[in-house]
């Protein structure tokens, strides 16, 4: 029998402000942006299962980063944000998440929901790791809008840090089993900790 497991579905919205205002039109309930504070609950997880999808549940996080060049400046945003319409959750099966009582001790009858919840959530963090990458190389926009011809140079960059920030979490997945794996959970988990610590911290928006 295929054991359920987590997926994780990715997008990057990289576009003037006023299209990323528009994406957000038409949902159901708003996206989640990332915060320190506010930790994912299952909960949060409304959308509708596919009836065909073997996982036990879906994450829909995605990069929301804008920038444009106007008479010679430059202006930017990025963040981090989870769309509760296209995640979605089911119980999971109970002893598929026995190995990772080391890294998040599971409560009685909890069916493993916690270190699922906890393996998402770090879905959500790293996402927030690679929002401040880009807001730091947004830092260097001022002067790609004062030379010419380096704005293709620079949305370059940002797209291969897409493609890093996708190539990662797919390998966070397969190392950890989708987060079965409570030793390369807790690895994978005090990594990303490290990183939020140390890269662009989110007071400096």
């Amino acid at each position: 029998m295929r054991a359920p497991f987590c997926a994780l579905a990715i997008a990057l919205a990289m576009c003037a402000a006023s299209r990323v205002r528009a994406q957000s039109q038409g949902r159901d309930l708003p996206l989640i942006e990332w915060s320190e504070s506010r930790k994912l609950a299952i909960k949060d997880f409304k959308g509708k299962i596919p009836s065909r999808a073997n996982e036990a549940s879906l994450s829909w996080v995605a990069i929301e980063a804008s920038w444009e060049c106007q008479d010679g400046k430059g202006s930017s945003r990025s963040r981090a944000v989870f769309d509760p319409n296209r995640s979605w959750w089911r119980e999971v099966i109970p002893n598929l998440w026995q190995n990772v009582e080391d890294v998040l001790p599971l409560a009685p009858r909890d069916d493993g929901g916690r270190a699922l919840l906890a393996h998402e959530q770090l879905h959500f963090d790293m996402t927030e790791v690679w929002s401040r990458r880009i807001r730091e190389k947004f830092e260097t926009l001022p002067v790609v809008c004062k030379t010419t011809g380096a704005i293709r140079g620079f949305e370059k960059n940002i797209a291969d840090m897409e493609r890093e920030w996708q190539e990662e979490q797919q390998r966070y997945d397969r190392e950890t089993g989708h987060g079965t794996d409570g030793v390369r959970q807790r690895t994978w988990v005090q990594k990303t900790a490290r990183a939020l610590q140390q890269i662009y911290p989110a007071a400096a928006r």
